[in-house]
């Protein structure tokens, strides 16, 4: 079990690490080409559809993903989930579609925001063959994340082909949205093997009690998403396209960085479910305190790099056009610590809990918030304002939700880390600040040598002050080279 989650780490690591290489190769080139503006209508475009697809899915990738999990040892009734799962997705996803897709014509216009609404409508039909949640129940992230990678590097040539002029941002969306569809359908191929039959879908398995047990889930899902998106709509409506285009790119460069975070989640997600469903919460607070140090380590460490080079990095990854990212990214640098806070909770605790009410109510309060700062900061900070909203909302919902399962948290090696990691954070940062003021290379030599000086300093101070986290790394090391020597 223990080797099975170090390989599917390592495999979500490495899409994860993708999802920062591929920017970092197509990124620069369609800056220099799109318009914020443009870029602006694309993000808030396809986060609006990224919020109905939510929807039009009824809380599924959650539920589906425990619900299979938890028949981990029952093969038949793993079969029997999945077919009454997916059938029932497939209808409600086209009864979204339709609609959304002549909606989007109908009230942008033929004209180029439509069709960039309309295109990033097919977000649904995508939603439709996503199965991703019987794979990630399974823990068969190999399968996902595969077909995944298969499918950036298809994307990566038609970007640099296709994308010629700022005219072609309607190619740059369709070809977002066609790779993620042949990504979901490419999973099918090995669907034989882990569900043993390709009779997966018949209108007598739509099945009302699968709306009704995932409708707990889509609740918040659906809150969550418009959380984290409200101050992108905010920022469009009242202080227009490109600043926007603006925002969302420094946003964008803080959710890259947090891809350590985000794979380490997804595969310890389905593991806390087991630990639930066999009632062993003891193992379940010790897993979680584990892997909650490790996360703080790498967003701490995240922060302190983006203070440092986070200029440096805007100048030579955008381009002129885009120079006003760097102060919001600025803000952005305590993201990645807000984002370990709020979602450790939630995808470690709550989802396999089951205390979706509890994620309900910090949600709507945190996004009352979020629209009180939103309007009072916007309309005098622009983007600036948009991002601080975000974060201090963001902050509140992950205290609220951690006071509502404070007993399954072991709070005394989590805050003894915590300490450690502050003052090695700000030692680090405040040292290489000063230093940088009289020794100033050029933006390239500045990110590179600044960055790779703030890795060694802050792992060295927090390694040589925590033992946990020491024995953390030794063990991790421990079981790859164990692996490897029976490899």
């Amino acid at each position: 079990m223990k080797k099975k989650l170090t390989k599917n780490y390592l495999y979500n690591l490495v899409y994860h690490a993708l999802n920062i290489i591929v920017p970092m190769l197509t990124v620069p080139y369609v800056t220099r080409i799109i318009l914020p503006a443009q870029m602006g209508i694309f993000s808030t475009s396809q986060s609006l559809f990224t919020i109905i697809v939510i929807a039009a899915q009824f809380g599924v990738l959650t539920y589906g993903t425990r619900e299979i999990a938890m028949a981990y040892n029952n093969k038949k009734l793993m079969l029997e989930r999945f077919q009454h799962i997916f059938s029932t997705q497939v209808l409600t996803t086209i009864l979204f579609l339709i609609p959304c897709f002549f909606l989007s014509l109908g009230i942008a216009g033929n004209n180029e925001v439509g069709w960039i609404y309309a295109v990033n409508a097919l977000l649904i039909l995508n939603a439709t063959f996503d199965i991703s949640w019987f794979y990630n129940g399974q823990e068969e992230f190999k399968i996902t994340i595969t077909r995944n990678i298969f499918v950036k590097f298809i994307a990566i040539p038609l970007i640099f082909i296709l994308v010629k002029d700022k005219d072609d941002i309607i190619i740059y969306t369709l070809i977002y949205v066609l790779s993620a569809f042949i990504g979901n359908i490419s999973m099918f191929a090995g669907l034989k093997k882990f569900a043993g039959t390709f009779h997966i879908f018949s209108y007598k398995w739509i099945d009302k009690s699968v709306i009704k047990e995932a409708l707990p889930y889509m609740a918040p899902m659906i809150l969550s998403m418009i959380f984290v998106e409200i101050s992108r709509f905010f920022v469009y409506g009242i202080s227009g396209q490109t600043v926007t285009g603006i925002y969302d790119q420094a946003l964008k460069i803080a959710r890259m960085m947090i891809v350590i975070t985000t794979a380490l989640l997804g595969v310890t997600s389905p593991r806390m479910s087991m630990f639930v469903s066999s009632n062993t919460y003891n193992v379940m607070r010790q897993y979680y305190a584990k892997i909650f140090i490790f996360l703080l380590f790498q967003s701490f460490l995240i922060a302190c790099g983006i203070l440092l080079v986070g200029n440096d990095f805007v100048s030579l990854f955008f381009g002129p056009k885009y120079a006003k990212v760097a102060p919001v990214l600025q803000v952005f640098s305590v993201y990645p610590l807000i984002f370990v806070l709020d979602q450790c909770v939630v995808s470690l605790l709550l989802r396999p809990l089951g205390l979706t009410h509890a994620m309900l109510i910090s949600i709507l309060i945190s996004l009352g918030i979020n629209i009180t700062l939103n309007l009072l900061l916007v309309p005098a900070l622009g983007a600036i304002g948009g991002a601080l909203a975000l974060i201090i909302s963001t902050l509140i919902s992950a205290l609220i939700q951690t006071y509502s399962c404070w007993k399954f948290i072991l709070w005394q090696p989590i805050l003894k880390n915590a300490g450690i990691m502050i003052i090695s954070g700000v030692c680090t940062t405040t040292l290489l600040l000063f230093i940088k003021k009289f020794i100033f290379f050029s933006a390239l030599a500045n990110f590179f040598i600044y960055g790779a000086i703030c890795i060694i300093l802050f792992s060295s101070i927090v390694f040589f002050l925590a033992k946990d986290i020491r024995d953390y790394l030794f063990e991790f090391i421990h079981s790859l080279v164990k692996k490897y020597r029976k490899s």
